[in-house]
């Protein structure tokens, strides 16, 4: 989706995403990121721009009717006291024809731009349909700025967005647990999030949520799993086929837990490396 949007967007308007921050980014995820969220903060204001341009259009219709109603009235009691002129008449019948037509057109502009309002608006509903129905964890940027959209739009955010943001953010953080050397007392805190939102409503998020329970409740005899192990390498003494073997054959069963698989693989590489991982509690 993000992609979509930014080819749709720079090959359809002149912004400059293009700036020095940007080529001063490394990996093509961070650029795209920088991209897009150039993109959505434009939209932001343009639709607000919109909206005061809707305002003083809605002002200038008011006070053209109002007008126009003045003038009305204005001819009716002078022809009433008999006190008008011809060409006085048509002079007043003149600047309203004028004002009825300024009044068109203001009504055209008005309609032009409520479309274009309600247009930015669905396209915001969209696409918090599409991140609500998505399959994968989204940066907490994307979605930050996705809800300052709706709010700037009118949208109410304060259920299912809300709480998918809320959520994200959590499996997000379950998930960094998974990158880093088992902590007991930061992943016990962790399950018992977990365990809170488990039930969530969105299907993806409490698959993952399930998943990320598992992952964690077993983290701690993973890792003192691959810490002994290591210790009999150790104890082996010296690097040969078969023992090159046993340690490959472990990186299947570690393929959730990124820190472990980073020690196996320096392990792999090098049979003398000192792991980081430490016993822990089971």
């Amino acid at each position: 989706m993000k992609k979509l949007i930014i080819i749709a967007f720079v090959f359809g308007s002149c912004l400059s995403v293009f700036s020095q921050e940007y080529k001063e980014l490394k990996t093509q995820e961070d650029k795209l990121d920088h991209i897009y969220n150039n993109i959505l903060g434009k939209q932001i204001s343009d639709y607000l721009e919109l909206k005061i341009e809707y305002g003083k259009l809605e002002t200038k219709y008011q006070d053209l009717q109002s007008e126009s109603s003045d003038n009305a009235s204005k001819m009716t009691d002078l022809e009433k006291k008999c006190a008008i002129s011809e060409s006085e008449k048509l002079k007043l019948q003149k600047a309203d024809t004028l004002k009825s037509k300024k009044i068109s057109r203001l009504l055209a502009t008005k309609k032009e731009l409520e479309a274009q309002i309600n247009t930015e608006k669905n396209r915001v509903k969209k696409e918090i349909s599409l991140i609500l129905k998505n399959e994968g964890i989204i940066s907490e940027d994307l979605l930050l700025i996705t809800k300052k959209r709706a709010l700037a739009y009118g949208i109410n955010t304060t259920t299912d967005l809300d709480k998918y943001i809320d959520a994200n953010q959590d499996i997000i953080e379950a998930h960094n647990l998974l990158s880093k050397r088992f902590d007991d007392s930061k992943v016990k805190a962790r399950l018992t999030i977990l365990n809170k939102i488990k039930n969530n409503r969105f299907v993806w998020q409490q698959k993952k949520v399930q998943s990320l329970i598992v992952l964690l409740a077993t983290y701690c005899e993973n890792s003192n799993e691959l810490f002994n192990f290591f210790g009999f390498v150790d104890d082996y003494g010296k690097a040969d086929g078969p023992l090159i073997n046993k340690l490959e054959s472990k990186r299947k069963n570690l393929t959730s837990y990124p820190f472990l698989l980073e020690e196996l693989n320096k392990k792999i590489k090098n049979t003398n490396y000192k792991s980081s991982i430490e016993e822990c509690d089971d």
